[in-house]
């Protein structure tokens, strides 16, 4: 603003002159045009990012679940998986119920039943209520809390050799042999089988303790399990652990 203004008086001051001597020619300044302040654009908002396939959840998540009745007892079988990068245990599940008309009618909860969860790895669940509510339409089931770490020591049994049967009482029985390859004595061998169908939905499972509670390096043991109910499947996932004898 200041130059504009000098600008227009020396002009005035030079058409004055002009006025005052006849015949002289007068040069007035060419005065340069200021451009008016103008506001900055605004930046544009970066793009928002496109998530890629199948991203995978944070934590340890339920992979899958379902619930059903029989015998008048309320079952609930599934599994978690493992996204974290490091062992979970005591990994609590949530069940929530609820009627036709939404609303929550009982709750209750239930642990996974494999002690240490090694990262990527799934593991089964599963819960029986002798005597549920009755209207149920409707279950959820979450994980509430999980630990990331033990307070043992943890660690793969081999699985020799197994086998499924039908057995007696309407339940699928399953036999094998297990070894232990570890360098130390392990303890409290536990098997658990979980059974999908073609779609890798969890149909049943099945979980228990070798015969022998004790096994020293090289050592095998048999176990017999028998699984919730006997019904169709397509495949199953056997896997053994114990502790190391302190």
């Amino acid at each position: 603003m200041p130059l504009i203004v000098v600008a227009i008086a020396v002009m005035l001051t030079v058409v004055a002159a002009r006025a005052q001597s006849p015949g002289q020619q007068v040069y007035l300044p060419m005065l340069a045009q200021v451009p008016t302040p103008t506001s900055a654009l605004p930046t544009p908002a970066p793009p928002t990012p496109t998530p890629g396939p199948n991203p995978q959840p944070e934590g340890v998540s339920v992979r899958d679940y379902q619930s059903y009745e029989q015998g008048g007892a309320r079952y609930i079988i599934g599994e978690v998986v493992n996204n974290t990068g490091q062992p979970a245990s005591l990994i609590k599940i949530d069940e929530r119920f609820y009627d036709s008309d939404g609303k929550l009618i009982f709750t209750d909860y239930t642990f996974v039943s494999q002690d240490r969860v090694a990262p990527g790895a799934r593991a089964l669940f599963y819960d029986v209520d002798s005597a549920p509510p009755s209207g149920i339409t409707r279950v959820e089931v979450t994980v509430a809390s999980w630990l990331d770490r033990t307070g043992l020591d943890y660690r793969d049994i081999t699985v020799v050799s197994h086998e499924t049967r039908p057995a007696s009482f309407g339940r699928l029985q399953i036999t094998g042999e297990l070894r232990n390859d570890q360098t130390v004595i392990m303890r409290s061998a536990q098997v658990l089988v979980t059974f999908y169908d073609e779609a890798g939905k969890v149909v049943n499972v099945a979980m228990g303790y070798a015969s022998n509670s004790t096994l020293r390096p090289g050592e095998t043991t048999v176990f017999t399990l028998n699984a919730l109910r006997d019904v169709p499947f397509a495949t199953y996932q056997i896997y053994a652990q114990g502790y190391v004898q302190l």
